[in-house]
């Protein structure tokens, strides 16, 4: 049972978009984000999420 659901929680994470990563993961960080070729994302918001963000 706790396998099964660890398994559910890794595939919803696989399939969580970039996009959807940035709206739920740093709730603070606002900005723009591109997907061109190059892709652009240009973010603000406090010092520390802004670093998580680049970390992630």
């Amino acid at each position: 049972l706790a396998s099964d659901r660890l398994r559910t929680m890794k595939r919803h994470e696989a399939q969580r978009s970039f996009f959807g990563l940035l709206r739920t993961g740093f709730p603070q960080v606002s900005g723009v984000l591109s997907f061109g070729k190059p892709a652009v994302l240009l973010a603000e918001g406090p010092l520390v999420e802004l670093q998580r963000l680049v970390i992630e």
